[in-house]
């Protein structure tokens, strides 16, 4: 376990010094779901721990509120104090809002670099904490979280500024991806929201553009049937099919993985159709089918008349500024 000064919940420290907030996990978040509140921080429930067997795994989240920053931040050194007993794991994600009140993608942290980079320098943070249990035992908990800027701090200016008035905009990503239904009605989303027969939601393989909880629309697509001729808006609820670090709209160096594909195509497509990667995800599991987006019922069965697993044109909003042509 890592330890360090914890400072107030919500205190920043004067501009001349370097930026540092500290997050009350005690306190209500945007969103959480198989987490309890300790006197310090965040564990998994009891009944969550209780229903964990020998071979399975139980994970439960904690999104925090709005932090708002002193200054824009686009380095960002989170430091944070937890237990993870063996089988367990902890797993941090940060996203920011622009100045112009746009959320960017999540960034996970990794053990090998002391910092996130977001995709652009916010003035207010989150941050999403997933707990894992894979198999019975004590469970991880999460005592202490602070994010601050880097020590002599990076220039933080956006890489790209928002387009002026009259200036060209940037269209979002537009893909054309197998879609699969989801199904699996009455489990939960990776977001918390357990699944029904009447949703209207997708899942794409990676938790970079999941909302953070069924009211946040930061993150959605546009899908569009060829065969019916039918589209329809929908957000990101969950994350799959087949892999769960695979944000195949980005270019090769934002990318979180297979970064050597080219950008529009799912990690699972190459597989399937190219047996990249031997024809496994990664986990490692034999790709059975080329789907690159999930659709709940509503929006497969009803909105888009779709009657088998097909391909479909996808536009992910959020990746571009130009959106009243697309919507």
């Amino acid at each position: 376990m890592a330890v360090y000064w914890l400072l107030p919940p919500g205190t920043a420290i004067a501009a001349t010094e370097t930026q540092s907030l500290a997050v009350d996990l005690t306190a209500a978040g945007a969103s959480q779901y198989n987490i309890d509140h300790t006197e310090r921080g965040i564990r998994l429930s009891p009944q969550a721990r209780q229903d964990v067997g020998k071979d399975t795994e139980h994970q439960g989240f904690y999104v925090t509120a709005a932090l708002g920053t002193q200054a824009p931040m686009r380095h960002v050194r989170p430091i944070m104090l937890a237990r993870t007993p063996p089988g367990s794991e902890v797993m941090l994600e940060l996203r920011g809002q622009t100045a112009s009140s746009r959320w960017t993608e999540w960034r996970e942290a990794m053990p090998e670099s002391p910092e996130i980079v977001l995709p652009a320098s916010a003035v207010r943070l989150q941050a999403r904490i997933t707990l894992v249990q894979r198999g019975p035992g004590q469970g991880p908990e999460v005592l202490g979280l602070r994010l601050q800027a880097p020590d002599p701090p990076h220039d933080e200016a956006n890489t790209a500024p928002p387009a002026k008035k009259g200036e060209p905009v940037t269209p979002p990503v537009t893909t054309r991806v197998f879609a699969t239904r989801i199904g699996q009605i009455g489990d939960k989303t990776a977001n918390g929201h357990r699944i029904g027969t009447a949703d209207r939601f997708v899942a794409l393989p990676s938790r970079r553009a999941l909302n953070a909880n069924t009211y946040d629309k930061s993150y959605e697509v546009k899908i569009c049937y060829p065969v019916t001729n039918r589209c329809v808006i929908a957000p990101i609820w969950d994350v799959g099919p087949w892999n769960i670090r695979d944000d195949y709209w980005n270019e090769g160096p934002v990318r979180q993985m297979w970064a050597d594909l080219p950008k529009g195509t799912p990690q699972a497509q190459a597989a399937y159709l190219s047996r990249y990667n031997q024809g496994r995800d990664d986990r490692s599991r034999r790709v059975r089918n080329p789907a690159g987006i999930d659709l709940a019922d509503e929006l497969y069965w009803d909105d888009l008349g779709m009657t088998t697993n097909d391909w479909v044109m996808v536009t992910y909003l959020w990746t571009g500024d130009d959106l009243e042509s697309v919507k």
